[in-house]
């Protein structure tokens, strides 16, 4: 998957490719983040996700 990336700037993650992004949306693997696991310093990926 080498069409994202994070950007600071905008504090979130770029996808870029058409095949990531159906990877991503049909994938069982990604979930969304536990309490503990959000902090202000440790963006998670899929809060952050944005498809492009």
């Amino acid at each position: 998957m080498n069409n994202m990336e994070y950007s600071k700037n905008q504090r979130k993650w770029l996808v870029y490719g058409h095949q990531e992004s159906q990877f991503i949306l049909k994938s069982n693997k990604f979930r969304t983040p536990r309490v503990d696991e959000i902090s202000s310093d440790t963006p998670s990926f899929f809060l952050a996700l944005t498809i492009a």
